[in-house]
């Protein structure tokens, strides 16, 4: 009977199988220093080589050739094709009917059935669902007159600003802040009393207010009244000198 051969260490065998030779330093040993001509090649690398630190400096622009200056582009200049709308001052259209996922899709916004759903079913905005509508309901009185003419007022009792002999028109009341505007036709109504004689020229003038300031002393002048000529009458036209 033949004796049982004995396994081999486990450090051993795995040695053996890999054929690799154990290494001999760890992680803290010390690098091999490069020897010969390789040692002398290497130190000359390093002195040759520039340091990866330094920045290199940029050249300045005065010492820059105008050939080699940057070109600035043109100004754009405004004309009609180049009008642009402002940035946020239009708003896309909204697209209906592309399906679901653009969140107006299927029914594009409008709901299931009913009027409203249907191509022409929006309604004004007086409908009321078929009630009588308020402007019908309203009941209606008078007319608008659309030849009024409107009249700067000014009282009796406001001429008092004025000294005795001086004129009161559009431009003088104007300029003593009683009326707003010179192009609009002026009426004095008779509220107070007036003291002083004045020459008063507007267009229009109660009696009351006449009265008085023809009391004091003052006069009135009026305007010539326009007289229409009344329907079916010619117009008169002079005849050219033979």
């Amino acid at each position: 009977m033949t004796p049982a051969k004995k396994k081999p260490a486990s450090g051993a065998r795995k040695s053996a199988s890999s054929g690799r030779k154990p290494a001999t330093g760890g992680r803290n040993s010390a690098p091999r220093k490069p020897s010969g001509a390789r040692a002398a090649s290497a130190s000359r690398g390093r002195k040759s080589a520039p340091s990866s630190r330094t920045r290199a400096t940029a050249p300045s622009r005065s010492a820059a050739s105008p050939a080699t200056a940057e070109v600035q582009a043109p100004a754009r200049s405004l004309r009609v094709g180049t009008l642009r709308p402002a940035a946020g001052a239009m708003r896309e259209r909204k697209r209906r009917g592309l399906g679901t996922a653009s969140g107006l899709g299927g029914t594009s916004g409008r709901g299931h059935k009913g009027q409203r759903a249907r191509k022409s079913g929006n309604s004004p905005r007086w409908f009321e669902g078929g009630q009588m509508p308020i402007q019908r309901r309203l009941p209606k009185r008078g007319f608008t007159n659309t030849q009024r003419v409107p009249h700067q007022v000014v009282n009796v009792v406001s001429l008092t600003r004025f000294s005795a002999g001086e004129a009161v028109n559009r431009e003088t009341l104007k300029a003593k802040r009683l009326i707003d505007r010179s192009d609009l036709p002026v009426k004095i109504l008779g509220s107070g009393d007036v003291t002083v004689a004045l020459q008063v020229s507007v267009d229009r003038i109660s009696t009351s207010a006449r009265q008085k300031i023809e009391a004091a002393g003052g006069t009135v002048t009026l305007p010539e009244v326009r007289t229409h000529r009344p329907r079916g009458v010619k117009k008169e036209r002079s005849k050219p000198n033979e």
